[in-house]
């Protein structure tokens, strides 16, 4: 099981926004890793220039302390008083078990309260029962119990989202989920996409090497075959 990523530059980022608001977008990826989009505005502690310094020195201290390169800055934007800051996680899920990602399957043995309580949402069937549908063990939960009210947050997963506690669907996108409590759980169905376009993009890339192996085969067969001479008899090049 992948074990929750201790949300430590989250909490150093809360600091921020005691006196206003910010946002947070979370992007889950199939393999644990993600992307953080905050927003910051100004407020009587901070300026813009003085949250990035904060996060630029969250940041070093939690790739010294564990002793990789876990968390990096892809952007930072500063206008009118706001601050954008893009982190890339290799690891959201990481040292702490009040945040999970991990097959229902898993959280059926490690925790099974987490999945009650959920609502159903686009058309999946209420009162899911995850202890006897095999399918729905194959399915992914993500669940955060560490997160800031103070913030507007939203989780994006991929796949298409079965089951929720503690949010809401975001209206025409069926992955993503607003957030409206410190704890929350989301079960998706793993989306196929990304496996089917890999998959065609390596059998293509097959069918073109195969192509071009055959051709070449083809030709080279050609060049090296005998040819006749005026009285019929074949004679090698």
């Amino acid at each position: 099981m992948k074990k929750g990523l201790s949300l430590l530059i989250f909490w150093v980022l809360a600091v921020f926004t005691l006196a206003g608001c910010g946002t947070l977008h979370l992007t889950v990826n199939e393999d644990g890793s993600g992307v953080y989009h905050y927003t910051f505005y100004e407020n009587e502690y901070y300026t813009t220039a003085q949250m990035k310094a904060k996060i630029e020195e969250a940041v070093a201290d939690t790739n010294e302390s564990e002793g990789v390169e876990l968390v990096k800055v892809k952007k930072f934007k500063e206008q009118n008083g706001k601050l954008e800051a893009i982190l890339e996680v290799k690891r959201m899920f990481y040292k702490n078990d009040k945040d999970l990602f991990a097959p229902v399957q898993d959280i059926l043995l490690y925790n099974p309260s987490i999945l009650a309580n959920l609502k159903a949402v686009n058309g999946y069937k209420e009162n899911a029962d995850f202890f006897e549908e095999d399918k729905l063990k194959k399915y992914t939960v993500v669940h955060f119990g560490s997160l800031n009210p103070s913030f507007d947050t939203k989780v994006t997963v991929p796949g298409k989202i079965a089951y929720i506690s503690g949010g809401t669907l975001v209206e025409d996108e069926e992955n993503t989920v607003k957030i409206n409590s410190s704890n929350a759980t989301i079960v998706y169905e793993p989306g196929g996409n990304t496996f089917s376009m890999v998959f065609g993009i390596t059998l293509l890339i097959i069918l073109i090497a195969g192509a071009g192996t055959y051709l070449f085969i083809k030709k080279t067969k050609k060049r090296n075959a005998p040819i006749s001479n005026e009285t019929g008899e074949k004679v090698e090049k």
